[in-house]
């Protein structure tokens, strides 16, 4: 009843919300001629689960380079996977039918990377990375995706191991200040901003890398810690920090499970209550903030008194007193 053509209206799954059964209708139709007349057929619609990968890695590398390129493994759910490029090839694909796979790198240009995963039900959906190869060296230090180190921990750095390539760190903050190779061990030992760099030469062309950290410091574990020696049953202990530090959380645990909510460092003595206790327990506090954590050294032990028995008294008593 309209004037215009066939319109096709297209809808993703996405449309609908995500995955389930839903029913669709068009409720109605109009053109400049005026309004038309609407089939009001119901049609069912079932939107599968479909998981959709994404490339991760490092899309500016350097020409010989082995690279690592990965999406969300699924394949424990019954996914399957294929890696292949898009026009001209870029590299070697190590696993092509895996969710991660190690590319040798072609020569320098821009290539079309694409992974498809084949969800369990048959959906299929794929993402596609551009991958930039150059002539220079692009190192990648690896670990990089935590800024926070604690005073004195060893970490070891390392980029990929390109044959005929040479590798030059420089550390701030740690130990040694220099290193070669493709790897190094650093020491964190001055608290603060801290870097470790890399350059990687191939010939006359070099290219560099850079990671900063913040060198935070270790907590005092020689505290005091406090605690009573007994309470009674079914009430709590209080566990007292002595001259708490500040820049450190503490938190009360018994074992490795942590009880309550942890509390910032004062500079004076906090206070972490317990549960309710109705046994003897063993209690040790965690010292922590972003880059460290250690447990203090004193663990107190509370002992817990019997439960009064008031059906246990016989005979005639003038006055009872609780142990």
């Amino acid at each position: 009843g309209i004037g215009s053509s066939t319109f096709n209206i297209q809808l993703t799954g996405a449309d609908f919300g995500g995955p389930g059964s839903y029913d669709i209708q068009l409720t109605s139709v109009s053109d400049i001629s005026g309004n038309g007349v609407v089939d009001p057929t119901t049609y069912p619609i079932t939107v599968l689960d479909t998981y959709i990968p994404d490339i991760q890695g490092t899309f500016t590398v350097g020409s010989g380079e082995v690279r690592n390129y990965y999406t969300t493994d699924n394949s424990g759910s019954g996914s399957t996977y294929a890696w292949n490029w898009q026009g001209a090839t870029g590299g070697t694909i190590a696993t092509p039918d895996a969710a991660s796979t190690d590319i040798t790198m072609a020569t320098a240009a821009t290539y079309q990377l694409q992974v498809t995963e084949t969800s369990p039900n048959g959906c299929v959906a794929a993402d596609i990375q551009s991958i930039t190869v150059l002539d220079t060296p692009s190192p990648q230090i690896t670990p990089d995706d935590d800024p926070n180190v604690c005073l004195n921990e060893t970490i070891t750095y390392s980029t990929p191991d390109i044959s005929g390539h040479t590798y030059t760190w420089t550390v701030v903050g740690g130990v040694p200040a220099t290193g070669t190779g493709n790897s190094i061990d650093i020491t964190w030992n001055a608290t603060g901003n801290g870097s470790v760099t890399v350059v990687e030469a191939n010939g006359p062309l070099t290219g560099s890398d850079v990671v900063n950290v913040v060198v935070d410091p270790q907590p005092n574990t020689a505290l005091s810690v406090n605690a009573p020696v007994s309470v009674c049953y079914n009430t709590i202990a209080t566990i007292t920090v002595v001259s708490s530090e500040t820049g450190f959380n503490y938190q009360l645990r018994s074992g490795g499970t942590n009880i309550g909510s942890p509390l910032a460092g004062t500079g004076g003595n906090i206070n972490l209550p317990s549960e309710s206790l109705t046994s003897t327990t063993a209690f040790n506090v965690l010292a922590y903030n972003n880059g460290c954590s250690f447990q203090l050294i004193q663990t107190p032990t509370v002992d817990v008194n019997p439960e009064f028995d008031a059906g246990a008294i016989t005979g005639e008593t003038s006055a009872i007193q609780c142990s």
